[in-house]
């Protein structure tokens, strides 16, 4: 199975599905798929979508504004994410937020 980010909706969908689980109470079940859940929860919402997509058109070596041409953005909401990125990610420039988004699987290499 390919990885993928999940979107919101998938995220709350699994979230439910664990509080259903857990009402369940069976303890081999929740062991296991709560830890599970609860890793790709976590992974997965620190970043919104509009961000992802940044993330990897910066991965795809475009500029500011070729991704704001290509997302229909201003250069200064270009900039906004990519400081929020470079926040969120730790990172102190272009090839940290790289680095990030290949260890986590929100960008992978052709």
């Amino acid at each position: 199975m390919k990885n993928k980010t999940l979107t919101k909706t998938e995220i709350k969908i699994l979230s439910k599905t664990l509080k259903m689980i857990i009402e369940f109470k069976e303890p081999k079940i929740i062991s296991g798929l709560e830890s599970s859940l609860k890793s790709v929860l976590l992974k997965n919402k620190s970043f919104t979508e509009k961000e992802i997509k940044v993330i990897r058109l910066i991965c795809e070596e475009y500029t500011n504004k070729e991704i704001g041409a290509k997302l229909g953005l201003s250069m200064k909401t270009i900039d906004n994410r990519r400081a929020v990125i470079l926040r969120k990610t730790k990172s102190r420039n272009t090839v940290g937020v790289v680095k990030y988004a290949i260890k986590h699987k929100l960008f992978v290499l052709k």
